[in-house]
């Protein structure tokens, strides 16, 4: 995980997350 850009509503949380 770690690129909000790419798919904003999964990975954006998979950054906030981690």
């Amino acid at each position: 995980p770690g690129v909000p850009f790419l798919e904003s509503g999964k990975n954006a949380s998979d950054l906030k997350g981690n």
